[in-house]
C-alpha cells in the first residue's frame, strides 16, 4: 500500500506570455496520527496575481486507509 500511495507531484503556474507566476503541489505518504498508522496529505499553490501581491493557500490532512478524516488543517494567504 505505501509503495502505491506515496508521492510528491508540482506544477508550476505560466501566463500566456511563457512567465511562472506560481506553483501548485501535492504529496501524500504514510504517517501515524498517535498510535494509528494513517496518510498525510499536504497541497496546496502560491501565485502572484499581480506585481507585488502573492496569495497562496495549503491544505495538510490526516486520513484512515478507509478514507476517513482524522485532522485537517487549512491556511490562506496574500502578501503584499
Amino acid at each position: 500500500m505505501q509503495k502505491l500511495l506515496s508521492y510528491p507531484e508540482s506544477c508550476l503556474i505560466v501566463t500566456e506570455e511563457g512567465d511562472s507566476v506560481g506553483k501548485m503541489f501535492t504529496s501524500m505518504t504514510m504517517s501515524t496520527w498517535g498510535e494509528q498508522k494513517c496518510m498525510l496529505i499536504h497541497s496546496g499553490s502560491y501565485a502572484k496575481i499581480k506585481p507585488g501581491v502573492e496569495v497562496g493557500t495549503s491544505l495538510t490532512g490526516f486520513i484512515t486507509a478507509q478514507l476517513k478524516v482524522i485532522q485537517e488543517l487549512c491556511h490562506e494567504y496574500a502578501a503584499t
